[in-house]
């Protein structure tokens, strides 16, 4: 971004131009350092190595409820306010949710009033984009490239189980119906759950649709604990099922040398099934290409 609109920026805000930084840091933060302990890589791989016991008839029969809560459409998209949580930083931008199932997950930052774009994180099944508009800089890497992703196991379907308000099942793109006897539930609390060593996963959901509530992973070991929640609300009609608009997804781990929190919310203004938009990002030759590792090396700093 250019000089002038730097300064537009600050005065329309009250924010400095480098929270632009920590937006987008923060945002990777959330979503990669639940990794740092090496829970990711344990997420990715530990349901599809185990043999799970047979659940009764009706712990299946409200797995069942709950997976046919999931959304029929291809396309979710919508404009919100994105707030992002960490230490005494709290900031919220205007911004832009885009997803289109198995292909990416898109969240474009704006400047407050002026509405131009600051910063946009883009997953797709193959690679990692993040734009830093502000400093004409992107990272561009596919999993394999970036060792902090490769070595912790993270792939784009399990983000996609979380942003999509469906259960995960680590190690497969999606949950099929031969795949429900591999979860527990409880029909009385709401409740469905799979476990595999020191990870958890359990989901809170109304004990009446089925409809996904609240999402917990939670891994411990020797070295500490770290949880991912992610809490559902404001749902809308998305055809014939209900989506949520309002997300928070909170951070927290003790498994480094200092405890993290992080917070990301997304406030939907209106959840549409838009489809005229372009699934991949182009990138202007003016911007200069990051190493992947310059750009993580600001998260552990957090």
């Amino acid at each position: 971004m250019c000089q002038s609109n730097s300064k537009k920026y600050q005065k329309a805000t009250g924010t400095a131009p480098s929270q632009t930084a920590l937006i987008l840091c923060c945002l990777l933060s959330l979503l990669f350092s639940f990794s740092s302990c090496g829970a990711t890589k344990h997420l990715e791989r530990a349901a599809s190595t185990k043999t799970v016991s047979k659940n009764d008839l009706g712990s299946l029969q409200y797995v069942q409820k709950v997976y046919d809560t999931r959304v029929y459409t291809k396309n979710i998209s919508g404009k919100m306010d994105f707030r992002i949580q960490a230490g005494d930083k709290d900031i919220t931008v205007p911004g832009q949710l885009r997803m289109r199932r198995d292909s990416v997950i898109r969240i474009q930052l704006f400047i407050p009033l002026l509405g131009s774009e600051i910063g946009r994180l883009e997953f797709t099944p193959t690679y990692v984009l993040i734009i830093d508009r502000m400093h004409k800089q992107y990272v561009k890497a596919d999993y394999r490239q970036v060792d902090f992703l490769q070595q912790h196991g993270i792939t784009f379907y399990s983000l996609q189980a979380l942003f999509w308000n469906q259960l995960l099942l680590p190690g497969n793109k999606t949950v099929k119906e031969s795949d429900l006897e591999k979860f527990t539930a409880d029909a009385s609390k709401g409740q469905v759950s799979l476990n595999d060593g020191n990870m958890s996963y359990l989901w809170t959901c109304d004990p009446a649709s089925g409809q996904i509530k609240k999402a917990d992973v939670t891994y411990n070991d020797k070295q500490g604990r770290s949880s991912l929640t992610v809490d559902y609300a404001g749902f809308t009609a998305v055809g014939v099922k209900q989506f949520p608009a309002n997300i928070v997804l909170n951070l927290k781990t003790d498994a480094t040398k200092h405890v993290k929190a992080v917070l990301m919310g997304i406030n939907m203004h209106r959840v549409t099934t838009d489809s005229d938009w372009e699934t991949r990002s182009t990138i202007s030759d003016r911007y200069t290409k990051v190493d992947p590792k310059d750009i993580l090396s600001k998260i552990t700093m957090l």
